[in-house]
């Protein structure tokens, strides 16, 4: 009779020191990450004006959207098959998901870059943003389209087994880093760069990124395939990720993507180069949610039972308690300073948005507040619910868009996404409850205080015998 509340500890413990643990490692990497991305836009916009700053941002837009659709979603799917495999105790299933979309992203990229080399790229520079220097990076767009969509197939193999510290590494930080350090460079030699001087660079810094992570990928896959030779089906896998595809592609839409593109094609570029800093900066309100974020997705997706959705939802929502103060914190020091803030770091002609940084502050905060709502319903089967929701919502935003940005420039725009970004969550976090019995919504008892201090001691004690291992 005495044992069992003892035992509904321990496991609370387990799920929380594994979601605690892994958010601390990836929200850190992900502050440096942030940084060196401010450090990356600060060497840009003294590397290039403000109006050729903003086809950079366009271009790297377009291709970030063009790797979306490469990867026909095997940027999620891995992640929920091969949870799904160690749940059923089959690994070679598992490493056989983890082929199967690294060919799946590799036949995407070569039809989707393809289509834009053989002129795609050109027509939408030309004719949808008007732009001759954008077209000139008709073959540095595609290819930074392929190092994109392998990169990010390739962190999802990481974050399906787990493992925290490779994918708080090769998520965005490495990748920044090695951007960062030529730019650098060239800023401080005083170098005449152009945009597809610096489009290059970022190409080479993902290829060298995606040659390491392969790497790593192999010897993985190697201890992953000692059971048995597994089977998934294409179209078991195509089914999952073309959905996720579209949640993916649709979630792009809605925020920054576009937002640029809308801007970029409606108003000048130099107003993309602002708004684009903008959604850099207040992208830190949003940090230590998304860091739990990669680890929330396979939890989420290895749930067994009621009482593992108890316990995974009760450390969901003590986290999202934890990083919602932060969050707060950021968005006020936005909102009172963005104006000062954006002009001391980037320079004197993007001090007059603040406004905009205040915006998109308040709509991460509104993202965080509400939780992982969308991960929910995405790991724990109701990805075509998801779906539906994504493109509802990304009908509204993009009208709203499209309204706004004729009539109050830049500021209007951020204030739809932002409206858009709250009906969506809203939403989700309504759906998340009725569907799948998970809510997450902050919350923080008595009982919740203690049960973090016994996470804590979990993380600590996990990795201290990490460090005598190695």
């Amino acid at each position: 009779m005495i044992a069992a509340p003892t035992d509904e500890l321990t496991v609370a413990t387990r799920w929380g020191s594994r979601i605690a643990g892994g958010t601390a490692w990836v929200f850190g990497s992900r502050i440096a990450s942030r940084g060196v991305t401010v450090l990356v836009n600060i060497a840009i916009a003294r590397l290039l004006i403000p109006g050729s700053v903003g086809t950079l941002l366009l271009a790297i837009t377009v291709a970030t959207v063009g790797a979306t659709i490469a990867r026909v979603g095997m940027d999620q799917a891995p992640i929920r098959l091969v949870a799904q495999s160690f749940r059923q105790g089959d690994r070679g299933r598992a490493a056989a998901s983890v082929r199967l979309s690294l060919l799946v992203t590799v036949a995407g990229t070569l039809v989707v870059g393809g289509v834009l080399l053989a002129g795609g790229w050109r027509w939408l520079a030309l004719h949808a943003f008007h732009s001759v220097q954008m077209a000139g990076l008709e073959t540095a767009g595609p290819l930074l389209l392929a190092a994109l969509a392998l990169q990010q197939t390739a962190s999802s193999w990481f974050k399906a087994v787990q493992a925290v510290r490779l994918v708080s590494l090769f998520d965005e930080l490495l990748g920044n880093i090695l951007w960062w350090i030529p730019l650098v460079i060239l800023w401080l030699a005083g170098a005449n760069v152009s945009v597809r001087e610096v489009m290059f660079l970022r190409v080479l810094s993902l290829v060298l990124l995606v040659a390491v992570m392969f790497v790593l990928v192999r010897y993985r896959l190697a201890l992953l395939d000692v059971s048995s030779r597994g089977v998934i089906r294409m179209r078991e896998a195509l089914d999952l990720g073309a959905t996720l595809m579209v949640t993916s592609l649709v979630g792009v839409f809605l925020g920054t993507s576009s937002d640029l593109l809308i801007i970029g094609a409606l108003r000048p570029h130099a107003n993309v180069a602002g708004y684009g800093f903008c959604t850099s900066v207040a992208a830190i309100v949003s940090l230590p949610f998304l860091a739990s974020n990669v680890v929330a997705a396979p939890a989420l997706a290895a749930i067994r039972d009621g009482r593992d959705r108890e316990h995974v939802e009760r450390s969901l929502r003590l986290v999202v308690a934890a990083v919602t103060l932060p969050a707060l914190l950021f968005t006020a020091i936005l909102a009172a300073a963005g104006g000062p803030i954006l002009g001391l770091v980037f320079g004197g002609a993007y001090g007059h948005y603040g406004d905009v940084l205040a915006v998109l502050a308040l709509g991460q905060f509104f993202l965080v507040a509400t939780g992982p709502c969308g991960i929910t319903l995405q790991m724990m089967g109701q990805h075509r619910v998801a779906l539906v929701l994504a493109v509802v919502t990304a009908v509204v935003s993009i009208a709203g868009d499209l309204y706004a940005v004729t009539r109050w420039g830049v500021l209007g725009v951020a204030v739809a996404t932002t409206i858009a970004y709250a009906l969506n969550n809203i939403a989700a976090v309504w759906l998340a409850k009725r569907l799948t019995g998970v809510l997450t919504l902050p919350r923080v008892t008595r009982a919740d205080l203690r049960l973090l201090r016994a996470w804590l001691r979990g993380a600590f004690a996990h990795a201290a015998l990490d460090s005598g291992a190695r």
